[in-house]
Formats: structure tokens, C-alpha cells, sequence
């Protein structure tokens, strides 16, 4: 569970998988503002993506930036396991976070 805390932002994306020891690529995100997060607290989202082509993976990524800096920071929460995004159609999904 996450800890109370403010985010200067919650970052969220949507990336490709797909290719083993290479880096993820972003398909979409979104970015939230100025929000107030707690333990088993849930913030609500709407994000665009595209359809998965035949040779992709997605996946969700969540980054809540205590202190705005844009980059993952000790005292930020961050997901940390797999999250798969359907290849098409809309979705719930739920991304627990985790202390960095």
C-alpha cells in the first residue's frame, strides 16, 4: 500500500514490451497534477492507446512523482510488477505502486 502523500504529478503510460534487453517504448500516456494519494487509494484515468500490433506488448507503467522532478526519486511510488494492457478495447486496470 502506499504511503499519504502529495504528487506534484502521476505519470502514466503505456509502453511496449515486446522486445527482450532493449529498452520500452512509450505507445501513450498521461500525466495527472497536483494529487493527494493514500493507502488503498485509487486515481481515476482515461488514456487513449492505440490497438497493439501483431509483434507488441503492452503494458502499464505508473509513476507518482512526490516532488515533480519528472524522474523516479527516493519517496516516489512506482509500479513494480507487470501489468498487460488488452491488445484492443477499452479497460479497467488497477497499478499498485510501490516506495522507491
Amino acid at each position: 500500500d502506499a504511503p499519504r502523500v502529495g504528487a506534484k504529478a502521476v505519470h502514466v503510460e503505456v509502453r511496449d514490451v515486446a522486445v527482450a534487453d532493449a529498452p520500452s517504448t512509450v505507445v501513450a500516456s498521461t500525466t495527472l497534477r497536483d494529487r493527494k494519494i493514500g493507502p488503498g487509494g485509487r486515481l481515476k484515468f482515461s488514456l487513449q492507446a492505440p490497438d497493439a500490433g501483431p509483434h507488441q506488448r503492452l503494458e502499464l507503467r505508473v509513476h507518482v512523482d512526490v516532488a515533480g522532478g519528472g524522474h523516479v526519486a527516493a519517496g516516489d511510488l512506482l509500479t513494480t510488477q507487470s501489468i498487460a494492457v488488452p491488445a484492443s478495447g477499452a479497460c479497467e486496470l488497477t497499478a499498485p505502486v510501490s516506495v522507491v
